[in-house]
């Protein structure tokens, strides 16, 4: 379905769609942080040809993609050690509240320093080409 404007436009599930040449429009990330811990959600992408955290442009929400295969929690495992490299953190940190046996999880990160959340929204930034 074309649109003349060239603005975004819906797809079938009602999210934004960016058209070619342009950026989505993210809504922000949801990350609860308190005294001491980083809380966020996340869709991890077992079997995956790399190992990365990035943004899904489709739904606004923090994607890890890890080699590991999703049986006998070696995808979960992956992902914490990901989250972890990622936010300069010790493993030990970083612990999956909900979604163990599904695709989106709830990921806490023990951590004081604010700048664990600088870092994770400048990871997880839409990258401009």
């Amino acid at each position: 379905m074309k649109n003349p404007s060239g603005a975004a436009e819906n797809n079938a599930g009602g999210q934004r769609r960016a058209r070619a040449g342009q950026s989505a429009c993210l809504p922000p990330l949801e990350i609860t942080r308190n005294a001491h811990s980083l809380t966020f959600w996340v869709k991890v992408r077992p079997r995956s040809s790399r190992e990365r955290m990035s943004r899904d442009v489709a739904c606004g929400e923090i994607r890890l993609e890890v080699h590991a295969p999703p049986s006998g929690g070696e995808a979960n495992e992956a992902s914490r050690k990901l989250v972890a490299k990622s936010l300069a953190v010790p493993v030990s940190a970083v612990t999956i509240v909900t979604g163990e046996k599904n695709r989106r999880k709830l990921i806490r990160v023990e951590c004081e320093s604010p700048e664990a959340v600088v870092r994770l929204k400048k990871l997880c930034e839409p990258k401009s080409s």
